[in-house]
């Protein structure tokens, strides 16, 4: 039988890591910490069996670790560990437990909720942005974030692409059904909303004013199981600026003097009867380019050869939406 000081020399070995940890957060001290070790506490320490997990949870487990332990609410308490209200082993034991019944949680039943209520979320983004979608699906396989296998067949069909575009693939028994629903109608937009359409590029060109503009949008997407605060890098204003044509030259032009050339040029072919029905078309395209000059504000002038990628509003836009349980 072993002694209690080999017990308790055993427990102290055995908490060494998460302890170190608690320590150093304390002593607001910077430590960094690499995967391996983390599984490590969590096999050791935490008596976690990595190995009989989801492959899923058992790949997040060390960083949900980590966010147990920044986001404890404990950490509340500092003022009063520092004025000696606090007593440290007891301190540190609330810290532990609250790991252990968090990271246990998430194994029995956080996890299994979460993904269930994405696949609801999914499903209930997909009726509202399909309303006259006519098809039943049961588990197919872009439905389910658990990896599958892949079948021991294949199947080819060969039809024009919009009727692929349109086609289910359901299980039923031991059989495959293949369904079709109704083609999804195009939404009506108009062009001032198709030229600010992701990554679409508008291009004009005549003798008088040639330019083209693009939306070049960019989306990042991050998923956590907790409400943490996302931290973003800075972004800046003016991405890149460069000469498209070398060999030529260079004009600079102010913006008000292009909004007059622009008025000028409009109202001559708004006169030419050929070409009437378009003009109200251009005069979009060249208002939403004069709008991007005044939007770079580069002392409200413009010069010609050159290429300027910009973020809109002189910053980046965020959402954080809370994935709640229950």
């Amino acid at each position: 039988m072993a002694t209690s000081k080999d017990q308790i020399k055993k427990d102290n070995v055995k908490n060494a890591g998460l302890k170190k940890c608690f320590t150093a957060l304390v002593d607001r001290k910077q430590i960094n910490l690499d995967v391996e070790v983390l599984r490590l506490m969590l096999r050791k320490e935490l008596q976690i069996n990595l190995d009989t997990l989801d492959e899923h949870l058992a790949s997040v487990m060390p960083l949900m670790l980590v966010v147990y332990m920044k986001s404890w609410p404990g950490w509340q308490r500092s003022k009063e560990y520092f004025s000696g209200k606090l007593n440290f082993k007891e301190w540190y034991e609330k810290f532990r437990q609250y790991i252990v019944l968090r990271l246990n949680f998430l194994i029995k039943n956080g996890y299994g909720n979460v993904v269930e209520e994405i696949q609801c979320d999914k499903k209930n983004e997909a009726a509202l942005r399909n309303p006259n979608r006519v098809c039943i699906e049961r588990g197919t396989q872009t439905d389910n974030l658990a990896p599958k296998g892949f079948a021991p067949f294949k199947i080819s069909i060969e039809c024009p692409p919009s009727v692929i575009n349109s086609v289910v693939f359901t299980d039923s028994a031991d059989d495959i059904v293949i369904r079709q629903h109704p083609d999804i109608q195009w939404s009506k937009i108009d062009i001032k909303q198709l030229i600010h359409w992701p990554n679409i590029e508008v291009e004009f060109s005549s003798p008088e004013l040639s330019f083209r503009r693009r939306s070049c949008c960019e989306y990042n997407r991050y998923i956590n199981f907790v409400n943490t605060p996302l931290t973003f890098e800075k972004v800046d204003y003016i991405d890149q600026v460069e000469i498209i044509d070398p060999s030529n030259g260079r004009n600079c032009y102010t913006l008000n003097m292009l909004s007059c050339y622009v008025t000028e040029y409009l109202t001559i072919l708004k006169s030419i009867a050929s070409i009437k029905e378009y003009v109200s078309k251009i005069e979009i395209i060249i208002n939403e380019f004069l709008k991007d000059i005044e939007e770079i504000d580069m002392n409200k002038t413009m010069a010609s050869n050159t290429s300027v990628v910009f973020n809109i509003g002189r910053c980046a836009f965020h959402r954080n939406k809370k994935i709640s349980k229950g």
